[in-house]
C-alpha cells in the first residue's frame, strides 16, 4: 500500500515538473510585444485611432490664476507629438472632483461613465495650443472656481477622440486650486517646462530600451535555468520518495514536495512577469 502510495506521489512530482516547463514555455517576452506593437502600427499607420494617438500624448504641468472674466482657474497643459497629431481628431480634458473615481468606482471610460450615473463633469476641449518641439501644446482648464471648492482635489484626465467617434484617455492627473502654484506660464517658460520633460523622458526611455533588449536576450536562459532548477529538484525529491523507508523519511520527502510547489510559482511569477513589468515601465515613462 505504501509503495503504491510513493509510486503515486512520485508521479504526481513528474506531472508537476512537465506543467511547470510548459507553463514557463507558455510566458511571453517583451521581444513578443514590441513586434505585435509594430505590427498594429503599420496596420493603423493610415487610420489613427484614438488608442494609438493617447500612448504618446501627456500631461506636463498645472498653473492657477485669478482674473475679472475667469475667476480662479486652473489650466493645464498637454503636449501632443506631431506623429500622432490630426487634425480631424479632438483633444482636450474631462475634470471632475477625484472623489467621483472611487466614490462611483469610475477608473475607465471616464464621461460615459459618469454621464451613465447622471453625475457632473467638465469636457474642455483644447482652446488653444502653440507650435512646440515636434509636437504641439494645448491648454484646458476649468474656470469660476467657487471659494468653498477651492482646497477641492479635480482629476484632470485628457482625451483624444477620433474621427471614429472613439474616445482613449491618458493617466490622470490631479490638482487642487489651493496647492498649485500661482501664474500661468508664458509661451517661452511653457516650451522651458516641455522641453526639460522630453529631455527626462528621453533618457529614461533610452534606459528602457536597454533593460528590454537586455531582458529579451536573457530571457530564454531565465527559462532554461529555471526549468533545470525544478527538473533536478523534482528528481532528486522523487529519488528520495523511492527510497524511502522510514514514515519520517517519507513525511519529510513530501514536505519538499510543498516546497518545490512554492519554489515553482515564485520562479513562474518572477521569470513569466518580469517581461510584463519592463513592458509596463516603458509605457509609464513613455518608451
Amino acid at each position: 500500500m505504501e509503495q503504491t502510495q510513493t509510486k503515486k506521489i512520485s508521479f504526481l512530482c513528474m506531472i508537476l515538473i512537465l506543467l511547470t516547463i510548459f507553463g514557463f514555455a507558455l510566458s511571453v517576452p517583451t521581444q513578443v510585444f514590441a513586434e505585435e506593437s509594430e505590427e498594429t502600427e503599420q496596420t493603423e499607420e493610415l487610420k489613427p485611432q484614438a488608442d494609438d494617438i493617447v500612448k504618446k500624448m501627456f500631461f506636463f504641468g498645472f498653473r492657477k490664476g485669478e482674473d475679472g472674466s475667469h475667476g480662479r482657474y486652473i489650466v493645464a497643459m498637454i503636449y501632443v507629438p506631431d506623429e500622432v497629431y490630426f487634425e480631424d481628431c479632438t483633444y482636450g480634458v474631462t475634470i471632475f472632483p477625484k472623489i467621483y473615481m472611487e466614490k462611483f468606482n469610475v477608473y475607465s471610460d471616464y464621461m460615459n461613465n459618469l454621464a451613465s450615473q447622471g453625475k457632473q463633469y467638465l469636457d474642455v476641449i483644447g482652446y488653444s495650443y502653440q507650435p512646440a518641439p515636434e509636437g504641439k501644446v494645448f491648454r484646458c482648464g476649468i474656470a469660476n472656481i467657487r471659494d468653498k471648492n477651492t482646497p477641492l482635489t479635480f482629476a484632470f484626465i485628457g482625451y483624444v477622440k477620433d474621427s471614429y467617434g472613439n474616445y482613449a484617455y491618458v493617466m490622470p492627473e490631479y490638482g487642487a486650486y489651493d496647492t498649485l502654484k500661482v501664474g500661468e506660464l508664458t509661451n517661452e517658460q511653457v516650451l522651458e517646462k516641455l522641453n526639460y520633460e522630453l529631455t527626462v523622458r528621453s533618457t529614461f526611455g533610452g534606459i528602457t530600451d536597454k533593460i528590454v533588449e537586455l531582458v529579451d536576450s536573457i530571457w530564454i536562459y531565465l527559462v532554461i535555468g529555471s526549468s533545470a532548477v525544478v527538473v533536478i529538484w523534482g528528481a532528486y525529491i522523487g529519488i528520495r520518495l523511492a527510497v524511502a523507508k522510514r514514515s519520517e523519511q517519507k513525511v519529510d520527502a513530501q514536505g519538499m514536495i510543498k516546497r518545490l510547489v512554492i519554489g515553482i510559482v515564485i520562479m513562474f511569477v518572477l521569470v513569466g512577469a518580469l517581461p510584463l513589468l519592463v513592458k509596463g515601465l516603458a509605457l509609464w515613462i513613455g518608451g
